[in-house]
């Protein structure tokens, strides 16, 4: 199993057995994975408000939350696709860059510091004991998860995710478009895990953040 081809692949698994992989030249070097596009959500199986990706063969090792089950390291990105020329119609993604240049904006691409949008402008935040998104952190006693949501429109739910499966769920958090939270968790300092937010308004636009490991 070859886990950079990961990326590249969701579209077109062709007739290759599950955990079955196309070689790639970009093997270990991609990291980052497309989890909404114009072909709609890669992001797991069950989906309440965006519909899974129409792929021509479906392959339960296609998808996001496989992937953080499997251990691998993708930040996320959204991605209009639709090779039209119609950038950020059907996703936008959105990077933490300490400046606006070529070699900063790839820098923190390669390190996973962002997230993606089905095309809202969204600020969303996310830290874990205070790191950035995308970061690989040392485990503790106790982990510190904070998200800062700011949306186009209200915010419908909230939906925290770990190592790939649902662990909270915030429904209607808030009246308005901003929300913010704090959540500890009172976590093994050896158990390794990953964590993720999807933020979703209430015209069913979603945001995913990229993860944040401890290991």
């Amino acid at each position: 199993m070859n886990a950079g081809s990961f990326s590249g692949l969701f579209h077109n698994p062709g007739s290759l057995d599950d955990q079955v992989w196309w070689e790639s030249v970009a093997n270990g070097i991609e990291t980052t994975i497309e989890i909404n596009s114009c072909h709609n959500s890669y992001e797991r199986e069950e989906l309440y408000d965006q519909q899974r990706a129409a792929i021509k063969v479906y392959r339960k090792d296609r998808n996001a939350a496989w992937l953080l089950r499997q251990g691998y390291k993708y930040g996320f990105v959204c991605n209009s696709d639709g090779h039209k020329g119609h950038v950020g119609t059907n996703g936008v993604t959105a990077i933490f860059a300490e400046e606006l240049t070529r070699k900063s904006i790839f820098e923190c691409y390669r390190m996973r510091r962002g997230y993606g949008t089905t095309n809202a402008r969204m600020k969303l935040i996310f830290t874990g004991n205070g790191a950035m998104n995308g970061t690989v952190n040392p485990t503790g006693t106790e982990k510190i998860l904070r998200l800062l949501a700011e949306c186009e429109s209200p915010i419908k739910r909230i939906d925290l995710f770990r190592n790939g499966e649902p662990f909270k769920v915030m429904d209607r958090p808030t009246d308005g478009n901003q929300f913010e939270t704090e959540i500890v968790i009172p976590e093994d300092k050896n158990a390794a895990s990953n964590w993720y937010f999807r933020v979703t308004q209430f015209d069913n636009q979603v945001g995913y953040t990229s993860p944040i490991w401890f290991e």
